[in-house]
């Protein structure tokens, strides 16, 4: 019974992460603050040598400020050069903590905006090898591990936005308020289960 329950959790996992895909969420535009700020601060870091500080280098992120297809501008960083001597890009948002899943995200599946929905689906994943690592042995717990993936993967509709609404501009799974979804399965949000 037990190896049945996780063996559903890792398809309902999988058919999660082919469900996002298809509704356009793994590759939807990020929020202005992470397109604005946080992907040029990981570039900066990533590419171009800058420490570790959440500042970016101005010359990076200037261009991210424009309307250019997200991708095209992450590529157009990395190939920049950062000139010695230009001075830092600091952001004044409160949401450095973004630039860090950029980074992770950026060096797991390369510099891609898919690469930030990718990581959404690693966070969640290692939530829930954490879960079924400590409640392995309890069927009820398990059982709840499901309905939590059932109703994580049920929200992603509610991404897009509502019909009447423009479907053109999909909102992301990894926007900062959305990314503690990830942690639900995970057993310090669950101790209260034993």
């Amino acid at each position: 019974m037990r190896r049945g329950l996780i063996l559903c959790l890792i398809v309902m996992f999988l058919g999660s992460l082919w469900w996002a895909k298809s509704l356009g969420l793994i590759d939807s535009d990020p929020s202005n603050r992470t397109r604005m700020h946080a992907i040029p601060v990981a570039i900066s870091q990533i590419y171009q040598g800058r420490k570790h500080d959440y500042a970016g280098y101005f010359a990076v992120a200037v261009p991210f400020q424009g309307a250019a297809p997200l991708d095209q501008l992450i590529q157009d960083a990395i190939q920049k050069t950062a000139e010695r001597g230009d001075r830092p890009y600091y952001w004044v948002a409160d949401d450095r903590g973004m630039s860090d899943y950029v980074n992770m995200a950026f060096r797991l599946f390369g510099p891609h905006v898919s690469s930030l929905g990718y990581f959404w689906f690693v966070l969640l994943g290692l939530s829930l090898v954490a879960a079924v690592a400590r409640y392995r042995r309890d069927v009820t717990a398990l059982a709840i591990l499901g309905c939590t993936l059932v109703a994580i993967a049920a929200m992603f509709p509610g991404y897009i936005r509502a019909i009447g609404l423009t479907l053109a501009r999909r909102q992301s799974i990894y926007r900062r308020r959305a990314c503690s979804t990830c942690s639900a399965p995970s057993p310090s949000s669950t101790s209260s289960w034993s």
